[in-house]
This record gives C-alpha cells, structure tokens and sequence, in this order.
C-alpha cells in the first residue's frame, strides 16, 4: 500500500475597519479621542473595537464662528449637540458598501443659524 500525504493549511484574514473622519464646512478641526487628529484624517482600527470621538462645541475660522451641530455616522445624523461619537467598528453595523465608516461632524452653513460673524 502507498502513502499519500496530506496537507492542512488554516487561513485567517485581518480583519480591520478604515475610519474616515471629516468637517463640513469648517476644516482642519481638532477631533480628540483615542485616534485624535485633524479633519480631514484616517485611521485603521480593529474589528470590534469601541471608537470614541470628540469635536469641539465651537470653531472659530477668520471671521466665521462655526458652532457645532451633530455627527453623521455613516450618513445617519447623530443626536444634535451630543459632540462625542461613540460606536463599535463591525462590518454589519456602521460600514457603507467600501467598508469604510463616514464621520461627519456637521456645522451650520454660513448665514444660517449657527454661524456669527467675529469682529
């Protein structure tokens, strides 16, 4: 009788979720959390893994005070006024058909309630 040999291989995959964080229309806002930095920024976290991230209540751009308004998570607005965003990276939950997660700390736009002019 002859042997055969066998083989066995175990695959695994990453499994990682790309957050992408952006202001509108104010730029270059400080975001503060775990993963801080400036919008427009990204950043990779773990599947499953809590996000929390925060904006400032008021952002002041030559002579336009913005004052913030809601976050949008994957283009679903957020509770107005709540400035910090906490949710759970999953594919099922929070993610568009690129699997990427969409955050969008809206401001007022210009002339409309929310923005005051600075002297």
């Amino acid at each position: 009788m002859v042997a055969s040999d066998t083989t066995a291989v175990a695959f695994y995959e990453i499994r990682f979720c790309k957050i992408q964080v952006s202001s509108i229309p104010a730029t270059d806002v400080p975001v503060t959390g775990a993963q801080s930095g400036e919008t427009e920024y990204e950043f990779i976290v773990d599947y499953d893994q809590e996000v929390t991230l925060t904006a400032p209540l008021q952002v002041e751009q030559e002579t336009i005070r913005y004052n913030f308004v809601r976050w949008m998570l994957n283009w679903e607005d957020q509770p107005d006024g709540e400035a910090t965003l906490v949710f759970t990276a999953t594919e099922d939950a929070d993610m568009n058909e690129d699997g990427v997660v969409d955050l969008r700390d809206l401001v007022h736009i210009r002339n409309r309630l929310g923005v005051t002019e600075t002297e």
